[in-house]
C-alpha cells in the first residue's frame, strides 16, 4: 500500500493541533499512537503497544485499522534493539514498512512532560510510565538500553529519520512546541502541501 502523507499523532499536549489544519482534506492519513487516538476520532490506523494499558476506542470503524504486530517490521530494519522500544518509533518504522510514505509528519513526539495545572502531563492525564515507574517512557528506554551514551535518544530518533530518507521518505516535527526533544526539523502541512502541489 501506498500512502504519500502520513500524519503521526502522540497523546501529549500538543496533539490537540490536529484541529489547526484539515489533514484529512487535504489527503493526509492519520496514524494514531497509544492514547493518540483520543485527540482525533477520524483516524486511519492505530498503533498500540502490546503493554498498552490505556483507554480503547469504544468503537472502530469499518475504515479504520488497528495495529498491535510491528516486530516483523523492526526486524526488517534491524530488530527491536537497534530500532528503539518507544512505540512512536515502532509505529514509525511499521508505517515505513507497510504504507511507503513520502512524507511523515509527527504530532505530539516531543517528549515533553511538564505538568498543567492539573499536574497532567498527557491529554488524558499523567502518563502511565510517570505514574506507574516514576519516569517518562522514553528516558526509561534511554536507562535501560542507551548503555550510558547521554545522546541516545537523539541517535535512535535520527536513526529513523535517516532510514527514512533511505527509503525515499522525508521526517518532519509538526508540533508548535518549542520545547521538545524530538531532533526532526519542524515544518507545517499547509507548506508540505503546496510544495507538492507546485
Amino acid at each position: 500500500m501506498n500512502t504519500d502523507k502520513l500524519l503521526l499523532v502522540a497523546s501529549g499536549f500538543s496533539a490537540k493541533q490536529i484541529n489547526d489544519y484539515d489533514y484529512k482534506g487535504n489527503g493526509w492519513k492519520i496514524v494514531t499512537i497509544n492514547n493518540g487516538w483520543m485527540a482525533c476520532e477520524d483516524w486511519d490506523y492505530w498503533v498500540r503497544s502490546r503493554d498498552f494499558t490505556g483507554e480503547r476506542p469504544t468503537s472502530i470503524k469499518d475504515s479504520q485499522f488497528e495495529v498491535r504486530k510491528y516486530a516483523g517490521s523492526l526486524n526488517k530494519f534491524g530488530g527491536h534493539a537497534a530500532c528503539g522500544y518507544s512505540i512512536t518509533l515502532c509505529a514509525g518504522y511499521w508505517c515505513l514498512d507497510n504504507l511507503n510514505p513520502k512524507v511523515i509528519g509527527y504530532l505530539d513526539a516531543d517528549m515533553n512532560y511538564t505538568p498543567d495545572g492539573k499536574g497532567h502531563t498527557h491529554i488524558y492525564g499523567v502518563g502511565y510510565d510517570i505514574e506507574k515507574r516514576g519516569i517518562p517512557d522514553p528516558d526509561r528506554m534511554a536507562e535501560m538500553h542507551g548503555k550510558g551514551n547521554p545522546n541516545y535518544l537523539t541517535d535512535i530518533y535520527n536513526r529513523f529519520r535517516d532510514i527514512a530518507k533511505d527509503n525515499d521518505c522525508s521526517v518532519y516535527n509538526f508540533s508548535k512546541d518549542t520545547n521538545t526533544r524530538l531532533p526532526y526539523s519542524k515544518n507545517d502541512p499547509s507548506i508540505i502541501d503546496k510544495e507538492i502541489e507546485s
